[in-house]
């Protein structure tokens, strides 16, 4: 996630190195983050109601900027649908990164 160019990841990446002695974010820690995007998206939907069917129903739907980019949970299988990004391994400055290349956008799986 380290080389997706949103402002939102830079600030994620950032942070996340200042809270982890300098070391890099990977998948688990953005689905951490997008974990509790849902869950307090999901509260807030209910006004704080925890009951698991409610919160189930508010989530389906729902759609945020996550330091990967957009995603939303689709409202009839609850997975996530999200732009997939291409990588190559590149060396900058003397380290290897994955490097963006091109991407395949959502195919309109999202259903209401």
């Amino acid at each position: 996630m380290i080389g997706h160019a949103s402002d939102l990841n830079k600030d994620f990446v950032k942070a996340y190195r200042e809270a982890n002695n300098g070391r890099n974010p990977d998948v688990l820690s953005i689905g951490a983050w997008d974990g509790m995007r849902v869950i307090y998206e999901a509260l807030k939907k209910t006004n704080g109601d925890s009951d698991g069917e409610k919160l189930i129903e508010a989530v389906k739907g729902l759609s945020w900027e996550s330091p990967r980019g957009q995603v939303t949970v689709s409202p009839t299988t609850r997975d996530i649908v999200e732009t997939y990004y291409i990588r190559r391994v590149e060396k900058i400055d003397g380290v290897l990164q994955n490097v963006e290349f091109d991407k395949i956008e959502p195919s309109g799986v999202v259903k209401k």
